[in-house]
């Protein structure tokens, strides 16, 4: 995740790389914007809680917490949804032909969306525990739901590691036999001059395509 990007950009045309980007963007904005709209109506919507069971969760009022972690949900979800619509402007108006220099100049904002939609994600499954557990009387089901997100979350997260990581070699790989690294490190194209005092001896060669509109 996010250094793949800046790979990706010293290895694919600007067009297939703005391509890429674009509908990564487009597909977490829809994702995190259905997500934000579910937090809004949970907010929208009362809960009454058993008054029999606990109304504190580690000495918080179980109310307050809920409420705290769907307004936080929102807020980051909501964040992700304007956060790719941001980067999808921005490249859309530098155009195909700045995609590159734009992935490698802000490679490091590329995946942000995602890790905000999933940390909203991972509050409103948070929040739903926390309800669950204040709504009915039973342990043996609040603590097999408990279990099973948590197992889940956990399973998520361990092969979208080792899916990155597959992902990651694959396109090192793709990188190296390009020539645009080795063990890690720049190396650049040398070019040597026919005479002397040529001016062009031992010049290294730009990486990644230059922006029309230079460096900002």
């Amino acid at each position: 995740m996010f250094y793949e990007w800046r790979m990706l950009a010293d290895t694919l045309d600007s067009k297939e790389l703005s391509d890429r980007a674009k509908n990564y963007w487009q597909l977490v904005c829809s994702v995190s914007g259905l997500t934000s709209g579910f937090t809004y109506l949970v907010s929208n919507s009362g809960v009454t809680f058993d008054p029999s069971l606990s109304s504190t969760i580690l000495g918080i009022d179980r109310k307050a917490l809920c409420g705290g972690l769907v307004a936080f949900a929102f807020l980051f979800c909501l964040s992700a949804t304007l956060w790719s619509a941001t980067l999808y402007g921005e490249l859309n108006m530098l155009g195909d032909q700045d995609a590159k220099w734009f992935i490698s100049r802000f490679w490091y904002l590329c995946d942000s969306p995602f890790v905000l939609c999933g940390i909203g994600i991972v509050l409103m499954l948070a929040n739903g525990a926390f309800v669950l557990g204040g709504l009915y009387d039973n342990h043996a089901l609040f603590y097999t739901v408990l279990t099973f997100g948590v197992v889940a979350m956990l399973a998520y997260f361990y092969l979208t590691t080792v899916l990155e990581k597959v992902i990651y070699e694959k396109i090192r790989k793709r990188w190296v036999d390009e020539g645009k690294r080795d063990d890690g490190r720049l190396r650049g194209s040398l070019t040597s001059g026919s005479g002397k005092g040529s001016g062009t001896a031992g010049k290294v060669e730009p990486e990644v395509e230059s922006s029309k509109w230079g460096e900002v």
